[in-house]
């Protein structure tokens, strides 16, 4: 990366930025996500302090939590550029999501199904080698 990049940090890099604003047209526009990203604040202080934080000509940018924040959104709504592009301005190699708690849960259930199944399998052919073994 060069000295200019590491100079104005990865935040206001153009990519970034665009990527970023993708997330909050997708999530529902600036007002929804600027409430979700300052609850406590005014909503129309709060959007326009978001529109700044995406603006690469003005000065205001996003805290470490708002930006984690802003990639938890975009995650939600399965838009994972952000942080692709977040890990490669950073030397990363490219990020892969972690399963979902519902994820988890339907594969919890699929594989204690799975693991029911062979277990009966295994009854069953248990079953048929004692039968074999009492007919000899």
């Amino acid at each position: 990366m060069s000295d200019d990049k590491l100079a104005k940090g990865p935040q206001k890099d153009p990519g970034l930025m665009k990527a970023l604003r993708l997330v909050v047209h997708r999530a529902g526009g600036a007002k929804r996500v600027a409430a979700t990203l300052w609850p406590q604040t005014k909503l129309g202080t709060a959007h326009q302090r978001l529109l700044a934080c995406l603006d690469l000509r003005r000065r205001e940018h996003f805290s470490p939590e708002e930006l984690i924040l802003m990639l938890r959104i975009g995650k939600d709504l399965a838009d994972h550029a952000a942080m692709e592009l977040l890990a490669t301005l950073s030397g990363y190699s490219k990020p892969y999501p972690m399963a979902t708690e519902d994820e988890r849960a339907d594969l919890q259930r699929r594989y204690l199904k799975a693991v029911e199944g062979q277990q009966a399998a295994l009854a069953k052919f248990d079953e048929i080698e004692r039968r074999r073994k009492k007919d000899r």
